[in-house]
């Protein structure tokens, strides 16, 4: 299996840090090995979560998620996580010579990460928007289409569960028409051979991913640049607007990852004339 290649430059964030995390010996060592059986180790996984998180690769994921905000920083390092993650089939393939207790300590670590993907992911609305969106820098790729096309090969069904579960939650979210064909062909081909608990699999996670909690409609501001603009008001009326809405922040962290000493202050309402003055309504510190 062939692990894309990581794009050239810096995230789409603009951060400093992430070229020496994707360069770094271990994850190095581990993507060329891939094609001589290579198997993906607890330190190489804690390291592409590093370089997804924008953090220090010197802190354990599993602490990370533990905290009540965490934000995926750099989401052109899924293609890469998910790569490693999905070379479990070939994994399997060429560890036939290893003992069982030897096979399950490896397997672990494939399990780890799908399950430390799918907690990332349903850790916010913003994370659940990243892992769904297109990566324009890996020729349009998408989490949940690259991680359907690994399963047919896939033969433990721990794996298949765990990778499955990371599909609903992503599904709960947003589904496109490519990731419900691909679902509905994997399990007419499981279907073909007989009901089998693959097959119940995948109908199970069909169902489920018609269950949403929250609002059903609803607008998500990444803080970037984003936000509802309005025609320019050529007078006020007389009595004045009643501005309503319902609004819920993850997170009060600069999404620039910006550096500078002015503190993050997100707009929720900003009525300016052409020269800036006018009436600013936004969140102060935490």
């Amino acid at each position: 299996m062939e692990a894309p290649a990581t794009p050239s430059g810096s995230s789409s964030n603009g951060s400093a840090g992430a070229p020496s995390l994707l360069t770094s010996h271990p994850l190095v060592d581990y993507l060329l090995s891939l094609e001589e059986g290579g198997s993906l180790t607890p330190q190489v996984l804690n390291l592409l979560f590093a370089a997804l998180l924008g953090g220090p690769p010197s802190r354990e994921v599993g602490a990370a998620l533990a905290e009540r905000i965490v934000q995926i920083k750099r989401p052109n390092t899924l293609p890469v996580l998910l790569a490693a993650i999905c070379h479990f089939p070939e994994h399997e393939r060429k560890d036939r010579t290893k003992t069982q207790e030897q096979r399950d300590k490896l397997n672990n670590v494939y399990m780890d990460g799908l399950t430390l993907l799918d907690k990332l992911a349903a850790k916010s609305v913003s994370n659940l928007a990243l892992c769904v969106a297109t990566q324009e820098s890996f020729h349009r790729w998408r989490l949940p289409c690259a991680l359907l096309d690994c399963l047919p090969q896939v033969q433990n069904q721990q794996f298949l569960v765990n990778a499955l579960r990371l599909v609903q939650t992503l599904g709960n979210y947003s589904v496109y028409v490519r990731d419900i064909k691909q679902l509905m062909l994997a399990l007419k081909k499981e279907m073909d051979k007989g009901v089998s608990t693959r097959s119940i699999h995948y109908l199970k996670t069909l169902k489920d991913m018609t269950h949403r909690t929250g609002p059903h409609d609803f607008f998500h501001f990444d803080g970037q640049q984003s936000g509802m603009k309005v025609p320019p008001l050529e007078s006020w009326p007389s009595g004045g607007y009643t501005y309503c809405c319902w609004f819920r922040v993850e997170d009060f962290h600069d999404p620039k990852l910006r550096t500078s000493d002015h503190s993050y202050e997100p707009r929720l309402l900003s009525v300016l004339s052409d020269t800036g003055s006018g009436l600013e309504v936004f969140f102060c510190g935490q």
